[in-house]
């Protein structure tokens, strides 16, 4: 048997909004049936979800009033199809601030959805307008949402393609319907790593230690999607990390002293490059998930100041994903969130890579308290602050 474990199927949606109850049902019928033929194969499968296209591009000449009585009617139809997790896709560059501030809305009254904001794209760079916008959101999830987290399902996205599996960042964009899946392979590679390499063999043992984790993965799905009329959109080779399932316990399986001594950004780096030669149909991110309430030895390393925002911005550059689930001082402005989030949209658009931030200001907490998240999904860590001069631009 096999013993991977998938983190997502997600099915991304042609059709248009407003969606009806039948095609929801036909979808959930595709994602258990996808389910099914993983477990038959061996494998663990965590999640299924569904992403649509963009409810602000299908929606756009609808007024806010009817667009929030259409999301209430089509939150139940989710709801009672039996999916947990939908995606409404990303806002993109014509989406006003008014629509970023609706989409917050909605994201606060509606648990079951996920979404994000594209803060920057190859022609228009950043919009620091959008980036305000978006740490409006932040703040208000994170004051609005049961222990702040409602910003679990909320990113800032930037140089993000559509058919991304992971959420909140998943969306579909132009194209029929279509599966694609992300692995939780953090254990994989800290197996891989432990074999006494150099960092020169790092992205061969990387490599093909993901085609033959991945592989069948993509096999099986293929297949699937031949035989039932559906699509199969590529993998999210990102190794996922879960709790003590750690992706910062490869590097220190490696031979590093910590993550974040040096060494870090080279490992970083090889693996990444190894991630991106498998030659297997990819989408999305495609490089390390370093989510800091995800990732055990990532939480430790965090509380004990090891590793930090700018640390994790810096190994972006060379591997990540961008900035993914930091627990923050609650009472952070939102002139101190939006810089963070412009600073991702640039670091994007330089490199010419996709990035996002997840941004955690826990509500009542302040820098150097503890979290104390009640999920089992949660690595409780340290909150760290974003200290920033009252009398700078942007700043409420």
């Amino acid at each position: 048997m096999n013993s991977d474990i998938v983190r997502t199927i997600t099915l991304g949606l042609a059709d248009r909004h407003p969606l009806d109850a039948s095609v929801v049902e036909q979808a959930k019928w595709t994602l258990d049936q996808a389910r099914n033929s993983l477990e038959m194969a061996g494998f663990t499968v965590q999640t299924i979800r569904l992403s649509t296209r963009p409810v602000l591009h299908d929606l756009r000449d609808w007024h806010n009033e009817a667009r929030s009585r259409y999301l209430r009617d089509f939150h139940d139809v989710v709801r009672d199809a039996g999916l947990e997790f939908c995606s409404l896709g990303i806002a993109g560059a014509t989406s006003s601030c008014e629509d970023i501030a609706w989409l917050g809305d909605a994201l606060v009254q509606h648990p079951a959805f996920s979404g994000s904001v594209q803060l920057a794209t190859r022609n228009h760079g950043v919009d620091f307008d959008r980036c305000v916008a978006v740490a409006e959101v932040v703040r208000r999830l994170s004051q609005e949402s049961e222990e702040g987290f409602g910003n679990f399902r909320f990113a800032g996205v930037a140089m993000m393609s559509h058919g991304c599996p992971f959420f909140p960042a998943a969306s579909h964009g132009v194209g029929p319907t279509g599966l694609t899946v992300g692995l939780q392979s953090a254990s994989a590679v800290v197996a891989a790593l432990s074999s006494g390499c150099s960092i020169a063999e790092v992205p061969e043992l990387v490599r093909r230690t993901l085609i033959a984790h991945a592989g069948p993965v993509v096999t099986a799905l293929a297949k699937f999607g031949a035989d039932h009329g559906v699509g199969f959109d590529g993998i999210d080779l990102s190794p996922a990390p879960l709790g003590h399932d750690s992706l910062a316990a490869a590097f220190e399986a490696f031979g590093l002293e910590f993550f974040g001594s040096a060494g870090t950004l080279s490992l970083a780096a090889a693996l990444t490059e190894g991630i991106q030669t498998t030659g297997l149909p990819t989408r999305g991110y495609n490089g390390l998930m370093l989510a800091v309430l995800e990732d055990s030895i990532l939480g430790q390393r965090w509380a004990q100041r090891l590793v930090d925002i700018d640390k994790l911005l810096y190994y972006s550059a060379v591997c990540g994903t961008g900035l993914d689930a930091l627990p923050l001082a609650g009472d952070v402005s939102v002139g101190s969130l939006a810089r963070v989030l412009s600073d991702i949209g640039t670091l994007a658009v330089r490199l010419a890579k996709p990035l996002s931030g997840r941004l955690m200001p826990v509500p009542g907490k302040r820098d150097g308290e503890m979290t104390t998240f009640r999920s089992p999904y949660v690595t409780n860590t340290v909150i760290h602050g974003l200290a920033a001069p009252p009398t700078l631009i942007g700043d409420a």
